[in-house]
């Protein structure tokens, strides 16, 4: 079953993959709907887009980023200037990226950023 369920994941990712690039020109970034808080985020070239539950709409410059991480299934962004509890520490769970492989491919060709 894992493996059907991969192979389908596999081509759905590369199916949207023909068609980011009309978004990435018509917008400027892809955009991943998520389940809370942040309720979307946005990967451009550079920089990542925090959508908050108060409809605010916070851009960071990858340049601009202390910590980025993946772990126990937690991406978590920490802006170089983030308090503990305060505005630039975003985190959210890859369960909830309805399409967390080509989020991965989209950090990775559009901001650098990947995992091993």
């Amino acid at each position: 079953m894992w493996h059907f369920a991969d192979s389908a994941e596999a081509a759905w990712s590369s199916y949207c993959l023909k068609n980011l690039s009309n978004q990435l020109k018509k917008l400027g970034y892809v955009e991943f709907p998520l389940v809370g808080n942040p309720r979307s985020v946005r990967v451009g070239m550079g920089f990542l887009e925090f959508l908050l539950k108060d409809h605010s709409t916070q851009r960071v410059a990858v340049s601009d980023m202390k910590n980025i991480s993946l772990g126990r299934g937690v991406f978590r962004f920490n802006h170089k200037d983030a308090g503990w509890f305060g505005k630039g520490n975003y985190s959210f769970s890859y369960a909830k990226l309805p399409n967390a492989r080509l989020f991965l491919i989209c950090l990775d060709r559009l901001v650098g950023i990947s995992w091993s």
